[in-house]
């Protein structure tokens, strides 16, 4: 079963067999059920953020949070808005990532 290991269960008796089976949590995989590879977000010191992070809409006390939730939850941003601490939309989360994240490698 895709790499999860089943457990047959039986059912009450009936005239044609009854088969259930019960999946094992795979450690393998996330709660979702997806397997995925860890993304590599973004990290940087106070110096990097001053030389290449600053902006005008954003404070370093709203990015850090953002850049936590990102590396937590493998860049997946619908949830990354839900648990945002503050008021901002999925596209604004999104990005200040992306320009970040630019912005660092272009320099």
């Amino acid at each position: 079963m895709g790499g999860t290991d089943a457990k047959d269960i039986l059912g009450l008796p009936r005239k044609t067999p009854l088969s259930l089976t019960q999946e094992k949590k795979s450690r393998h995989r996330k709660p979702d059920g997806i397997s995925r590879e860890s993304v590599d977000v973004l990290k940087y010191t106070d110096d990097e953020y001053e030389n290449h992070l600053t902006d005008p809409v954003w404070t370093k006390e709203e990015t850090d949070p953002l850049f936590e939730l990102c590396e937590r939850f493998d860049l997946r941003f619908t949830v990354i808005a839900d648990r945002f601490p503050l008021s901002r939309t999925l596209e604004e989360l999104k990005d200040r990532y992306y320009s970040g994240f630019v912005r660092t490698y272009e320099d």
